[in-house]
């Protein structure tokens, strides 16, 4: 052993680690939207984004109507729960046999806090 490693038993020394940065870093990027029903049927205008936000249906977003929208006018999105759907098990497919559409292009997030309060299933 070269005279520079110490004596048997020494501790041996390490940089600090640099500290880690928040987990509280905003996640919004671009337009957001708001899923604001448990509902997965389409009502409102899903032509594009913005039209779905100004015309959502009489039951307000769902989560399907977000997919359909933004896969339409594709850009830069973040999605989001509204709060009063913490807990909320959305049922997708279920009435209709539908599965949810795949997102098909843009830069999109969805966007979820450290709690996993939301559930989407296809079960009735």
């Amino acid at each position: 052993m070269p005279a520079l490693c110490g004596k048997v038993g020494a501790q041996p020394y390490s940089e600090p680690l640099p500290p880690m940065p928040s987990l509280d870093i905003p996640t919004n990027r671009g337009i957001v939207i708001t899923v604001t029903t448990r509902s997965d049927v389409i009502d409102g205008d899903v032509t594009t984004v913005q039209r779905l936000i100004d015309n959502p249906g009489p039951d307000g977003i769902s989560f399907r109507e977000v997919l359909e929208a933004a896969n339409k006018s594709p850009g830069v999105y973040s999605i989001r729960f509204a709060p009063h759907l913490k807990a909320a098990t959305i049922n997708v497919g279920s009435w209709n046999g539908r599965e949810l559409p795949w997102l098909l292009g843009g830069s999109v997030t969805i966007t979820v806090d450290s709690e996993p309060d939301i559930t989407i299933t296809n079960e009735a």
